[in-house]
């Protein structure tokens, strides 16, 4: 993300975890990961939206919630992309405290910005290619 606290990662088959840059090629089966960095711990939630315009929660994976991570460490979800083809948001929402899901799902649904008290929403896009 652009100054964000997240940086995406991608694996493919046996090769090592790169990180992945804004804009980026990923074909379908890549698996990600994200990455806090900071010193403090935070919360965070990882939505996916694919060309399709279907959401999808990358982190924590099928959770209600914020998942806290404490410093400079990985997420403890990986999530293998399907096959739906196109450009590809991820909405990487953070803050200093707990947020729940829901109210988040709304507002993308509702094609509107996902907001809550206390957090920052960073964008981050990418193309799955075949």
């Amino acid at each position: 993300t652009k100054g964000g606290v997240v940086e995406v990662y991608s694996k493919r088959a046996l090769a090592n975890p790169i990180r992945v840059l804004e804009g980026a090629e990923l074909k379908p089966g890549d698996t990600l990961r994200f990455r806090h960095r900071g010193e403090h711990r935070a919360h965070i939630l990882v939505i996916e939206q694919d060309s399709a315009g279907s959401l999808t929660v990358f982190a924590p994976f099928g959770g209600a919630h914020s998942v806290v991570v404490s410093g400079d460490d990985f997420l403890p979800d990986a999530v293998a992309l399907d096959g739906t083809l196109g450009k590809s948001s991820l909405f990487i929402i953070h803050s200093a405290t707990q947020f729940e899901l829901a109210p988040l799902m709304e507002d993308l649904r509702a094609s509107r910005q996902p907001q809550c008290q206390g957090c920052t929403v960073d964008l981050f896009h990418f193309e799955k290619v075949p």
